[in-house]
């Protein structure tokens, strides 16, 4: 993942013993184009590769604009 076009830094987080089944990653795309020509005009929804499909029980995706400080 970390070596597709546009991905600046991938963040993985681990899941934690109150949720064992839950995980997160935090994806910091160069731009939205970048982001878009990986998983298409909706990258509002969900992107699971077709070989991921059927071990993912659910997912949500959110989006955000960084904050330099």
């Amino acid at each position: 993942m970390a070596s597709t076009d546009g991905i600046v830094q991938v963040l993985p987080g681990a899941a934690r013993p109150e949720s064992p089944r839950e995980f997160s990653f935090v994806m910091v795309w160069r731009d939205l184009a970048s982001l878009k020509a990986f998983v298409g005009e909706d990258y509002t929804s969900p992107h699971i590769a077709p070989d991921e499909a059927e071990l993912v029980e659910a997912r949500t995706i959110k989006h955000y604009d960084l904050v330099e400080t």
